[in-house]
């Protein structure tokens, strides 16, 4: 082993969050990416390694296809590096796959877009089962009025309203490529939920809580309390108009990364 030399490996994961206070290390709190760092530091030994993750999801946000970037100081072959984490991990954390990666490929500047999944009911009572993986909304929500003003969202907007005390450097400009609410068709037979409902949201990236933010909106207009040209106001460029409300964040999902690199598409084909 050359002295000095480094080796990466990506990472392709998916984690229940409901555990966590989000993706990103914290003190005195348990993280995604806290929790994996201290199984490899027992098997690397700590400041032997750096973790990059390519998406840093919220407190109790859970992934359905996160990744992230390995550098080690040491060589290991991917199954083995797999097998360890997945034998180590808690059972909310599952490493899908693994691949070598090197030096010049940059995790976060590579990501394409990103889709996050929003799942919630809308009864009268709460339905125990589903509490900590579907929020309900008891209210009764204007679903059509909801699903119209979804291409108010659409295409390149200034989200500024739709971040939460976040500092960010550079523009504040997103562009939601597709956005769209369905009947939930994930509850299989005999735990089915009744008007459930799937908020489905693509973008080139998201600020903090910023889906969780139009999620609220779009329930807020469901619910009568706000107007349609209110948003459209709230998504101008001078405005200072900040609507709804931050969903609970037991309800959302990162569900897919997407790359450039269309090979590294292929390969990790879901």
């Amino acid at each position: 082993m050359e002295q000095n030399k480094k080796y990466y490996y990506l990472i392709n994961l998916s984690y229940f969050g409901n555990a966590y206070f989000g993706w990103q290390k914290q003190k005195n709190f348990p993280t995604l990416s806290g929790t994996i760092e201290t199984v490899l530091e027992k098997r690397f030994g700590p400041g032997s390694f750096h973790l990059l993750g390519a998406s840093r999801t919220d407190s109790k946000v859970h992934a359905l296809d996160q990744f992230c970037k390995l550098q080690l100081n040491e060589s290991i072959d991917e199954r083995e590096l797999k097998d360890f984490l997945n034998k180590k991990l808690p059972s909310d954390i599952h490493i899908k796959q693994i691949i070598k990666s090197n030096a010049q490929f940059r995790l976060i500047q590579s990501v394409k877009s990103k889709c996050y999944c929003y799942y919630f009911s809308n009864q009268q009572s709460d339905n125990l089962f589903s509490s900590q993986l579907c929020p309900n909304f008891k209210e009764q929500l204007d679903i059509e009025a909801m699903i119209e003003a979804l291409e108010l969202f659409k295409g390149v907007h200034s989200f500024h309203n739709y971040q939460y005390r976040s500092p960010i450097k550079g523009t504040m400009e997103r562009e939601i490529k597709a956005l769209s609410i369905e009947k939930n068709p994930h509850f299989i037979d005999g735990l089915s939920i009744e008007q459930s409902y799937l908020i489905k949201i693509e973008a080139n990236g998201f600020m903090k809580q910023m889906v969780r933010l139009i999620v609220g909106t779009l329930i807020d207009l469901g619910r009568g309390l706000i107007t349609k040209e209110q948003i459209r106001e709230s998504l101008s460029l001078k405005s200072n108009l900040k609507l709804g409300f931050i969903a609970p964040g037991s309800g959302l999902y990162l569900c897919s990364i997407h790359f450039k690199n269309e090979n590294l598409e292929n390969i990790f084909k879901r």
